[in-house]
């Protein structure tokens, strides 16, 4: 059996863990680790984010986002995560 790309990528929670070792390993080849950042600063207008996940090809980038309720449960998070999501659509 195959490493798991959630043994060779860094994660930061089990939420992040999990979309590695279920998502991504079954939909990607092993080559895809070079292509992905974690924690990948992003600034817009001043702000930077961190993504959960870059994944970066020639011609596209991907953001990832994964929003678990530890630090998404609240009216000030879901708004924050509003204006974070508008800020980094606009910036594309």
């Amino acid at each position: 059996m195959s490493t798991g790309l959630h043994q060779v990528i860094p994660s930061a929670s089990y939420l992040e863990e999990a979309f590695l070792r279920w998502v991504l390993t079954p939909a990607a080849e092993r080559g895809i680790v070079a292509h992905v950042r974690s924690q990948h600063p992003v600034t817009v207008n001043e702000r930077t984010y961190r993504l959960d996940y870059l994944i970066s090809g020639e011609s596209l980038q991907l953001a990832v986002e994964l929003d678990g309720f530890t630090f998404h449960s609240d009216r000030g998070a879901f708004t924050y995560d509003r204006l974070r999501q508008n800020d980094l659509a606009a910036r594309g």
